[in-house]
């Protein structure tokens, strides 16, 4: 039961996820963004990366309980727990990429146009550090 789709295993590699991707942006991405633009690190800002924070801020300090509304994001109801299924983990990171595509063109003028590879069924699965499925 612990790792059935939805299990507590499968909630906890979410949250993970969201404290990897936030800790991603706040202590790598925005310092050198505004180191490079030469401006403090305050102007750079973003209210996708921020309702990221406050979905981290639910799951490492409030019990996996979003406490506070969102700007953008909606996949987490105030009140409710940060339990993202492969579905929501999805659409988050396919806004976390689009919001660096938005970042990238207002700070830098760069068109990165990065897309997030969304899992697919079809893909080769991986067990145990072996590719299960594909020959390989």
């Amino acid at each position: 039961m612990r790792n059935a789709e939805g299990g507590p295993n499968d909630i906890a590699m979410a949250r993970l996820s969201i404290l990897m991707a936030h800790a991603a942006w706040e202590h790598e991405t925005r310092p050198k963004l505004a180191l490079e633009l030469g401006v403090d690190l305050r102007e750079i800002r973003s209210p996708v990366f921020g309702d990221l924070n406050k979905y981290r801020q639910a799951v490492a300090h409030v019990n996996g309980r979003l406490d506070r509304e969102t700007e953008v994001l909606n996949l987490v109801a105030v009140g409710s727990n940060v339990n993202l299924d492969k579905a929501g983990l999805v659409a988050l990171f396919d806004a976390l990429v689009s919001e660096a595509n938005r970042v990238a063109e207002a700070y830098c003028g760069l068109q990165l146009n990065h897309q997030f590879i969304k899992w697919s069924s079809n893909a080769p699965s991986v067990k145990w550090g072996k590719v299960v499925g594909h020959g390989i």
